[in-house]
């Protein structure tokens, strides 16, 4: 049976909000309690739970979608579908939860400014602010409806990491707003291709890993050699598994003693985030580079050079990637590169680890 283009934009939209509410929902759902005896059922029950929560979410834009003429469905498919909504869309949901006092018209403007963008010269029944008063609307109804069912912790739900992670990314969002207003505003087509071929280049390069105490060895799929560790929290000792880590990643330290396998896990994570296996804080799942310390270091003797600069020059001679204008400022700033520093414990003088730590903490203001 042939699907329609308005079933595609429905299915678009779907997925757009499924993912937007997955990483609010997926522990608070499908968490099995401890006195569980039937594990499929628990899980059958969750995701019916969830699926309620989509439509639940859906039951504005949906009918709004419907009225859209045939002629303009694919625009707006493709804009619903673009990286830029969805960061926004995840955004708008994080907002409402945890800092609900917080105003949305960063929001509102960026959703509007990526519309103007994909939209230029067409002029349409639907607008970019008609798609986000139904998501907002849909949102505050799914968000006081699961507090009041349980599905999700209203504590958890004001917690101080999510609250600082809305408004860190709210200052980003403001920020890429400007650059897209920008004069000479960045080709978006032109660098999600670049973000596209930069993932697949990552996954690449991370798939194989030498064997770190056999010399010489050949390389084997790091999946392969990859053993799941174990974290302690410096703040209270508790021990925390793999998946635990990553959920509430957003900026990590990793401590260790020499051959702990700081290393690997870093370049295991690259690997996972690349190929989207597994996401950090905010359900965001961002192109990662790695980042080797003494190379960066040895690199940058003779010619200094930020580390945004490095990164550019990462993508052109370890990818063989010509990054367009404006590239890795408008993706770092909407969370969709991410950066793995390898190796500050590796390097032997002191105050080169001082330039350093002070070279990634400015890095991660700016």
């Amino acid at each position: 049976m042939p699907v329609s283009d308005l079933d595609i934009l429905v299915g678009i939209a779907t997925n757009l909000v499924s993912s937007a509410l997955w990483d609010l929902f997926r522990d608070p759902l499908f968490r099995a309690p401890p006195d569980t005896a039937d594990a499929a059922e628990h899980l059958e029950g969750a995701r019916e739970r969830f699926e309620a929560v989509v439509a639940e979410a859906l039951d504005e834009l949906t009918p709004l979608l419907e009225d859209v003429p045939s002629r303009e469905r694919k625009r707006v498919a493709a804009f619903l579908d673009s990286a830029e909504t969805r960061t926004i869309v995840a955004d708008l949901y994080r907002t409402r939860l945890t800092a609900r006092h917080l105003s949305l018209v960063e929001l509102r403007q960026a959703l509007a400014t990526v519309w103007g963008v994909q939209h230029s010269g067409h002029h349409g029944t639907i607008s970019a602010y008609d798609i986000f008063e139904a998501l907002v609307s849909g949102s505050e109804r799914v968000l006081e409806s699961a507090i009041a069912n349980q599905n999700l912790s209203a504590h958890e739900a004001m917690s101080a990491a999510r609250h600082k992670d809305v408004t860190d990314r709210l200052d980003s969002l403001a920020e890429q707003t400007r650059t897209l207003r920008q004069a000479s505003k960045p080709d978006i087509v032109t660098i999600e291709q670049f973000e596209h071929d930069l993932r697949k280049a990552v996954t690449r390069s991370h798939r194989l890993i030498s064997p770190p105490t056999v010399r010489g060895a050949r390389e084997v799929p790091i999946d392969d050699l990859f053993v799941e560790p174990f974290f302690t929290a410096t703040t209270d000792e508790t021990t925390l598994g793999l998946s635990e880590v990553t959920d509430q990643l957003r900026r990590l330290v990793v401590l260790g003693s020499p051959g702990a396998g700081k290393s690997t896990f870093a370049r295991k994570l690259c690997y996972d985030l690349a190929r989207r296996k597994t996401r950090i804080a905010g359900g965001l799942q961002p192109v990662p580079l790695f980042l080797e310390l003494r190379t960066f270091i040895r690199s940058t003797e003779n010619t200094p050079s930020s580390i945004r600069e490095y990164l550019t020059a990462i993508a052109s001679s370890s990818y063989q990637l010509d990054p367009p204008a404006h590239a890795f400022e408008y993706l770092l700033r909407a969370g969709r590169i991410g950066v793995v520093f390898d190796g500050l414990d590796e390097l032997p003088l002191i105050d080169v680890r001082r330039q350093v730590r002070h070279a990634i903490e400015a890095f991660a203001a700016a």
